[in-house]
C-alpha cells in the first residue's frame, strides 16, 4: 500500500495509506485526528469535469448524493460519516477491514449462505427503493462482506458520474447494465434487479451473461438482443429466478427486492427471514424528514444569511419527543452541503464539566485554526489533549486573578470563532441542562451579527420554559407536534403505501397527537404485532395500542432488549447518554461488544463515530427501573472502573465526584468534588465550582477532614465567589479558612 501519511485533509483526517483508486477518484484509510478513530475517505476527482466545465454540476450533484447518503440507516448499507471540500470534494465512510468484493466471497459459501448473502442485499436494496433511491451502479465491488455481513456502497456517486463520464450516455458498469439503460431509459428498480441478475448469474455460473472480444459496442448489442447461456445452469435451482430478472423487458422481472427475496426461498426451500429489529430500525429511526418544511425552511433562509456574512442565532424550543434533534441533524447534513464548518455540542444533566457543552465545538477549532502558544495554554483545561492534536507541547497559561480568568477564557475561545473566515455553523442541544457556559452564548450571538456564523440551540420548553425570556435578544423557534398531513407522510415512510390508509393514520393521530416519538412507537409496536413493517393493516388495527403514558410506551420499547444485553445497558445509562465503550468493556469484559450494540439497536444509535441512547427518555426509563440498592452498586462500580482506566484524568473528575456521590462514599465524594471543583475554578467555570465545592463540605463530618484540608476547601469556595463578583461570600469564605488556621478577626 501507499504511505502517504503526510497528506492531511480538512485539518482533520490524517491520510495513511491508498486503499484503492479508479475513475471517480481515489479511497484512502485515515485517521480521523479528532476522535482518534479510522475511517475510509473517499476523494472525488474533478479533473476531467474541470476541462469540460461540468464543475459546479458535479459538486452540486455530490453534495446532493451526500444529503440522501446522510439520512440512511441500514444494517447492509455503509454508513457515510462527512462530507466536505479539500482541493477535492471528499465522503468519509466506515472502515470495513479486510472486506471482500460480493462474489468472490459467496463462492467460497455453501448454497444456503450465498442465498443468506442474497438476502442481505435485496434487504438494502428494498430499503433504497422504498426511500425513493436508485443504487444505478450495483456490481459485486459496490457489495463487500465482512463476517458474513453484506454493506452496499458507492450508490452515492452513481449520479455524479454523469458529469464525469456517460460519454455514451451510460451511467454504471457496462456489465451489469439493463438493456433499457442502455437503450437511454431512465434507471428503476427494474433495472437494479437486472443487475442483482447478473451478479447472481456470475457466482452460479461462474462467468458473467454477457462476454465479448469486441469493443463495447459490441456487448451492448449483446446485451439488448441476445440471450444468456442459462446451460451452465442447468441443474441450479435457482435458474428460473435467475432468467426472471434477466428478462429484457423491465415489466417481465420482479416487481420489487422483496419478490425477489421470496423467490429465492422458494426456490431453494430456504425459510423466509424475519424482519430483524436492525432493519425495522432502518425504516422507523430514518423515515423521510417531514412536517417542518416551515421550519427547516426558515432556517435554510438563516443559513444563507450566515454564508453572506449576516449570521443569526435562534433557540428551539419543544416538548420531549417533538423532534428537534432530527430537525437540526437536517440542517447539519445541509450546512455541510454548503460547505460550512459544522460543530456540535450538547449538555448533560449530571457529571458534567465545565463548558460541557462547548468541548467538542472548540476541539474541533483546535484543529482547524493556527493557535499561538498562548491561546493553546489558555484553551489546555477545556481540551486536555490539545497537546495530541496540535502535535506539540503546550505549557500552562500564566496565572491571573479569578476574576479575570473566565472573561480571559471566553476572550480566546471568542477569538477562535473570529479567526474562522468561511461558514460556520453551531449546533447546541439540551439548553435546559446549560448554565453558566451560557454566558459564551450571550457573546458569541453578538460575533454572529457581523459574520459568517450561525448558532442554533435546542432545549425542552416544558422543563426550562423561561429560557426565552433569559435570552431575549435570540432568535426564538417553537417546534409544535406535527399535523396529520405530517403523520399521513410519516406513517407511508415508514409502511409504505399501507401507511396513508386512513384507519392507520386515523389511529397514529388518535394515538400520539402528532408527537413524532409516539408515532415511531406506534408503529414499532403494530410491527412487532403483525410480524413485519409490511404486514401491517392486513388484520384490523387495535383501537388502542398502548395505556398508561410515554412511561408505558418506553417501557416496552425497553422490554424489547434481549435478557442476555440489559445488565450492560442499565449500566450504560447510569454512566450517561453518551456511551463509553471501554467503561462498559472494562466492567464486563467477557461481553462482545460488536453484538452488544447489534442486541440493543432499538435503544442506542450511532452519531459522529460515538454511540448513545436514542432517546433521552429511553435512558430515563431504564433509571426510573432501579432499585435503590442497586443504584449504588452500579454507581461504585462505574466510579471504581473509572479510576482504574482512567487514573488522575482531569477529564473524569466531574464523573467521579457525581458517581462516588451517589455511592454514599463521603472520602471518595469529598475528594473527587474538590479536585473538579478546583478544575472548575481553573476554567472560569465559577458556578460549578461552588457546586462541587458544596459537595463536599456537606460530607465535611463524614469524610472526618482535618483543619487544614477544611480550610482549603473554604479558601476555593472563597476564590470561587471572587470570581463571581460576590465580595461578601468570598470575603466569609476566606475568614472561614483563615480562622480554621488558627486566625482570629478580633486581632
Amino acid at each position: 500500500m501507499l504511505e502517504v501519511s503526510d497528506l492531511t485533509i480538512a485539518d482533520r483526517y490524517r491520510l495513511l495509506e491508498k486503499l484503492g483508486e479508479g475513475g471517480m477518484g481515489t479511497v484512502y484509510r485515515a485517521l480521523d485526528r479528532l476522535t482518534g478513530q479510522y475511517v475510509a475517505l473517499k476523494q472525488v476527482a474533478v479533473a476531467h469535469a474541470k476541462t469540460s466545465g461540468h464543475t459546479d454540476a458535479l459538486h452540486y450533484a455530490l453534495a446532493q448524493e451526500f444529503k440522501v447518503l446522510a439520512s440512511l440507516r441500514h444494517p447492509n448499507i455503509i454508513s457515510v460519516l462527512d462530507y466536505g471540500f479539500d482541493e477535492e470534494p471528499y465522503f468519509t465512510l466506515e472502515l470495513l477491514e479486510n472486506a471482500q468484493s460480493f462474489v468472490a466471497y459467496a463462492q467460497q459459501k455453501s448454497l444456503p449462505e450465498q442465498v443468506e448473502l442474497f438476502i442481505q442485499l435485496l434487504q438494502a436494496l428494498t430499503y433504497l427503493h422504498r426511500r425513493g433511491i436508485l443504487h444505478r451502479d450495483l456490481k459485486p465491488s459496490n457489495v463487500l462482506i465482512m463476517e458474513d455481513q453484506v454493506k452496499v456502497l458507492d450508490f452515492g456517486l452513481a449520479i455524479a458520474r454523469e458529469h464525469l463520464e456517460a460519454d455514451d450516455g451510460i451511467v454504471g458498469t457496462l456489465f451489469y447494465a439493463a438493456p433499457e439503460i442502455i437503450l437511454r431509459s431512465p434507471a428503476s428498480v427494474a433495472s437494479d434487479l437486472y443487475a442483482v441478475g447478473v451478479m447472481l448469474y456470475q457466482l452460479f455460473a461462474g462467468d458473467l451473461p454477457f462476454r465479448t472480444t469486441g469493443n463495447k459496442y459490441a456487448l451492448m448489442v449483446k446485451i439488448t438482443n441476445s440471450e444468456p447461456d442459462y446451460f451452465p445452469l442447468t441443474d441450479s435451482p435457482l435458474r428460473g429466478v435467475i432468467e426472471k430478472l434477466l428478462q429484457k423487458t423491465p415489466a417481465d422481472r420482479y416487481a420489487d427486492a422483496t419478490d425477489v427475496i421470496n423467490a429465492l426461498c422458494d426456490a431453494t426451500g430456504a425459510a423466509h427471514p424475519p424482519e430483524t429489529s436492525a432493519v425495522r430500525e432502518s425504516f422507523l429511526q430514518a423515515a423521510h424528514f417531514v412536517g417542518r418544511e416551515f421550519e427547516y425552511s426558515i432556517l435554510q433562509e438563516a443559513l444563507n444569511n450566515a454564508a453572506a456574512g449576516h449570521g443569526t442565532t435562534w433557540i428551539i424550543g419543544g416538548e420531549s419527543g417533538v423532534g428537534k434533534s432530527r430537525l437540526v441533524e437536517e440542517l447539519r447534513t445541509q450546512a455541510l452541503i454548503e460547505g460550512a464548518l459544522v460543530l456540535r455540542g450538547q449538555a448533560i444533566a449530571e457529571g458534567g464539566l465545565p463548558y460541557q457543552i462547548w468541548r467538542d465545538a472548540i476541539r474541533r477549532l483546535v484543529l482547524h485554526t493556527q493557535l499561538s502558544d498562548f491561546a493553546a495554554s489558555v484553551l489546555k483545561p477545556l481540551v486536555p489533549d490539545i497537546e495530541r492534536l496540535l502535535g506539540r507541547d503546550v505549557g500552562n497559561s500564566p496565572e491571573i486573578d479569578a476574576q479575570s480568568l473566565q472573561f480571559r477564557l471566553l476572550a480566546v475561545i471568542e477569538s477562535l470563532f473570529e479567526q474562522q473566515h468561511g461558514l460556520v455553523v453551531l449546533l447546541l442541544e439540551d439548553l435546559h441542562w446549560a448554565d453558566e457556559s451560557l454566558i459564551l452564548l450571550s457573546r458569541l450571538y453578538e460575533l454572529a451579527q457581523r459574520s459568517p456564523l450561525l448558532i442554533v440551540g435546542t432545549y425542552r420548553d416544558d422543563e426550562r420554559p423561561k429560557l426565552p425570556d433569559e435570552y431575549p435578544s435570540l432568535q426564538y423557534m417553537k417546534l409544535d407536534r406535527l399535523t396529520p398531513d405530517a403523520i399521513e407522510k410519516l406513517s407511508e415512510s415508514m409502511l409504505g403505501e399501507i401507511g396513508k390508509s386512513p384507519d392507520v393514520v386515523e389511529l397514529l393521530n388518535r394515538e400520539t397527537e402528532g408527537n413524532v416519538f409516539f408515532i415511531v412507537e406506534v408503529v414499532r409496536a403494530l410491527a412487532e404485532a403483525s410480524g413485519q413493517l409490511a404486514d401491517v393493516g392486513q388484520h384490523p388495527l387495535p383501537a388502542h395500542v398502548f395505556a398508561g403514558g410515554m412511561r408505558a410506551v418506553i417501557q416496552r420499547r425497553l422490554d424489547k432488549v434481549p435478557d442476555s444485553a440489559r445488565r450492560l445497558m442499565t449500566i450504560a445509562a447510569v454512566v450517561g447518554r453518551e456511551l463509553d465503550l471501554p467503561i462498559l468493556h472494562s466492567i464486563i469484559p467477557t461481553m462482545n461488544m460488536e453484538d452488544w450494540l447489534q442486541q440493543v439497536a432499538t435503544v442506542i444509535e450511532a452519531r459522529d463515530n460515538d454511540y448513545r441512547f436514542a432517546h433521552d427518555k429511553l435512558r430515563e426509563g431504564i433509571l426510573d427501573n432501579i432499585a435503590e440498592a442497586d443504584r449504588r452498586s452500579i454507581h461504585r462500580e462505574i466510579a471504581s472502573t473509572i479510576e482504574a482506566i482512567y487514573p488522575d484524568s482531569p477529564e473524569q473528575f466531574a464523573a467521579l465526584a457525581y458517581h462516588w456521590g451517589e455511592t454514599q462514599n463521603a472520602i471518595k465524594t469529598v475528594h473527587s468534588a474538590t479536585r473538579a471543583g478546583e478544575q472548575a475554578l481553573r476554567s472560569g467555570s465559577y458556578r460549578d465550582a461552588i457546586r462541587l465545592f458544596e459537595q463536599a463540605l456537606a460530607l465535611v463530618d463524614q469524610a472526618g477532614m482535618n483543619n487544614y484540608q477544611l480550610s482549603n476547601l473554604h479558601h476555593l469556595m472563597g476564590e470561587a465567589y471572587w470570581g463571581q463578583t460576590d465580595m461578601l461570600q468570598s470575603r466569609q469564605s476566606h475568614i472561614k479558612a483563615l480562622r480554621l488556621l488558627g486566625w482570629d478577626s478580633a486581632r
